[in-house]
């Protein structure tokens, strides 16, 4: 079987599953979480992305900050049999909207967004 990222990430949960993973700011301080805890976490949005009726194929836009839920949400549509799609957020409103445009009109698959916008802006 063809190695993926989600299945090394599940991977990973198995054999390191106490040990970090991924560090995220968090105030003035950082966030570890574990291999198990990201693993359960991109399969919670994963299930969620299925529930609301993501299919294999499909791809999720995602328009956010560099940031862990951007991070998840990509590998969750892989992990849905899908593909994440990210956009640029550094662009300006204009070429933004252009983007997202396009990505909806000449990506058929392209059939659910995610939005992340940092506190403070827009």
């Amino acid at each position: 079987m063809a190695s993926t990222t989600p299945s090394r990430l599940l991977e990973n949960a198995m054999k390191y599953a106490d040990q970090p993973a991924l560090s995220t700011p968090s105030g003035d301080d950082w966030l570890t979480e574990t291999w198990s805890e990201v693993a359960e976490f991109v399969m919670d949005i994963a299930k969620s992305l299925v529930a609301l009726g993501f299919e294999p194929g499909d791809k999720l836009s995602i328009y956010s900050y560099n940031r862990r839920e951007w991070y998840c949400g990509y590998l969750a549509a892989q992990m849905a049999g899908g593909a994440g799609v990210g956009i640029r957020h550094g662009l300006s409103q204009k070429v933004q909207t252009v983007r997202c445009l396009w990505l909806e009109l000449d990506q058929p698959g392209s059939r659910r967004r995610v939005r992340s916008v940092n506190e403070g802006t827009m």
